[in-house]
């Protein structure tokens, strides 16, 4: 949703596939607001279209949109040929068309291609009597993180993780609040505050405030040092192989895009790590 559209989603699909969208809530104007995050998924069928068809001819042009992972083409004779999209080109998967092989290269997935037949296939053809049926099993799905890396004031790499539950971003443990005992009696007391601000086009900036306190043995302030402000910021969303492993990484974003590609039956993420995933879909 945006201020010209506040009331939903509006847009044009311009390829079919299963979509995970990823949606985040906040006053973007307010440091340390409480976020908020949820997600909504659309699958966006393909299209398909077949050209005139004349009697007796060995070719039937066919155009299925991009995004298509795999179709059925049914001729007036019964005969069937299956094809799924590898690298972007179709390939033949199974067939009773003899005019065709297992393995073959038909065609580009999105553009217009000629499926070779048998004339005796098309003897009484016309576009109404050509059935294709196509599917999508492509994925292109959003993730927000839950947990970022920022640097601090000795240039440490640091993990500060998003809680559901209060909405707001957090440094733990030993991470935030440290206390050290010196020989000499005296305690040094290391505290970190967060503060996050996102910008309207989505660049979150992290500003972790910390100093030192030196406590006597009584357990009183005697000293403040250190003070510092140490920014670390993230980009909307994650540049193509970018791990965001560490805090100085200037490709790292806050969304990162996983997708699966039902041809290649394979798994990407764009920060490169390892997508571990189920179908559960028919």
């Amino acid at each position: 949703m945006t201020e010209n559209n506040p009331n939903g989603f509006k847009g044009t699909p311009t390829e079919a596939g299963i979509y995970r969208v990823s949606i985040y809530a906040r006053d973007y104007k307010e440091t340390n607001a409480n976020e908020a995050y949820a997600h909504a998924t659309f699958k966006i069928a393909p299209s398909v279209s077949i050209k005139n068809v004349h009697a007796y001819d060995t070719e039937v042009p066919i155009t299925i949109s991009r995004g298509a992972s795999e179709a059925t083409i049914t001729l007036p004779d019964g005969t069937n040929t299956k094809v799924v999209a590898k690298n972007g080109k179709w390939v033949v998967s199974e067939t009773t068309n003899t005019a065709v092989n297992v393995n073959d290269e038909i065609g580009t997935v999105g553009e217009t291609f000629n499926l070779k037949v048998l004339p005796t296939a098309t003897a009484n053809a016309a576009t109404d009597t050509i059935n294709v049926t196509a599917n999508s099993e492509n994925i292109t799905a959003t993730f927000t993180r839950a947990e970022v890396a920022l640097k601090t004031r000795l240039g440490e790499n640091v993990a500060a993780t998003f809680n559901k539950v209060t909405g707001r971003w957090e440094l733990s443990g030993e991470t935030a609040e440290k206390k050290t005992l010196n020989s000499d009696g005296t305690t040094t007391w290391l505290k970190r505050d967060l503060y996050v601000d996102v910008n309207k086009d989505g660049e979150t900036i992290f500003n972790v405030y910390e100093y030192t306190r030196t406590l006597n043995a009584e357990g009183k302030v005697t000293a403040v040092n250190n003070v510092s402000r140490t920014l670390t910021t993230y980009n909307k969303e994650n540049a193509a192989n970018s791990s965001a492993d560490s805090a100085t990484d200037t490709n790292k974003g806050m969304v990162v895009t996983v997708r699966y590609d039902k041809g290649l039956n394979k798994w990407t993420a764009d920060d490169n790590s390892t997508v571990t995933a189920t179908k559960n879909w028919r």
